[in-house]
């Protein structure tokens, strides 16, 4: 929808006392048989809410984006060395890695490969040697029909480079 349309929709938690706030455009609301529905803004389609792996036929893009991180000095310039992640096994399914540096809204990614004989997936990842950037940040993500991923941790390593005056 476009900036004209109003598509916020706030509702009641009744479990924690607040409101939480969506938005996604709705034509309408109906409850029926103790079941929310509600009607698409562009086609004839009726929808259940909080039901399906699906947005409207598609994948639902489930990731998770680290913040920035800037070293322990946010002056100085740093080398990205490597990454070590830990996930769970997941049969036939990989988890995309990206390294994103200086904040830009993509990065470089890489793929790994969730199948395993034992339930946790170790994966060591050696950065380039251009991989400089005064910040850094991780995005996790599974674009596939059975996105199931866990992540149980991640860390990187880096070095600092040497001071050098921008002027």
């Amino acid at each position: 929808e476009g900036q004209a349309n109003n598509n916020y929709i706030f509702r009641w938690d009744l479990l924690n006392s607040l409101w939480t706030q969506y938005n996604f455009g709705v034509g309408g609301f109906i409850t029926y048989d103790n079941k929310l529905y509600f009607g698409s803004t562009a086609t004839a389609t009726i929808f259940q809410y909080g039901t399906g792996a699906s947005d409207n036929g598609g994948d639902i893009n489930a990731y998770w984006r680290s913040k920035d991180f800037l070293g322990s000095d946010p002056w100085l310039e740093n080398q990205y060395t490597n990454i070590d992640i830990i996930t769970a096994n997941d049969d036939s399914d990989a988890l995309t890695v990206e390294y994103i540096l200086d904040g830009a809204s993509s990065g470089t990614s890489y793929s790994v490969d969730l199948t395993s004989t034992t339930p946790f997936i170790r994966h060591k990842k050696r950065l380039p040697n251009t991989a400089n950037g005064e910040s850094f940040s991780l995005k996790f993500q599974d674009t596939s029909d059975t996105s199931q991923w866990e992540l149980f941790g991640f860390r990187f390593k880096y070095r600092q480079k040497p001071f050098r005056p921008t002027r």
